[in-house]
């Protein structure tokens, strides 16, 4: 077979986290707020929401993820997308 296709396996896939909030708040209302602010960035957009339990004290936050994206260079350009629009930070998170 010529040629190599994008390993997608689960270990390489690549999310940009635009968001977290803390477990007690809703991440739609955050999500919300992103489109509301980045409307033409965002609206194509289906969130993740990943739940993140802290083990020292037992409290936990919500990170709000995009993708996934078959490679960290996808995700780099993604992340670099929304910084150039305006998004004030993102951050890249591998699965």
């Amino acid at each position: 077979m010529s040629g190599e296709s994008a390993d997608t396996s689960v270990e390489n896939r690549f999310y940009v986290q635009v968001a977290a909030v803390g477990g007690d708040r809703d991440p739609e209302m955050e999500w919300g707020r992103l489109i509301r602010k980045h409307r033409a960035d965002l609206t194509a957009e289906n969130p993740i929401y990943e739940v993140i339990a802290r083990k020292n004290d037992q409290r936990s936050f919500i990170r709000i993820l995009l993708g996934p994206l078959p490679d960290r260079n996808a995700a780099k350009q993604k992340c670099a997308s929304l910084l150039g629009l305006g998004m004030k930070g993102c951050l890249l998170r591998r699965e």
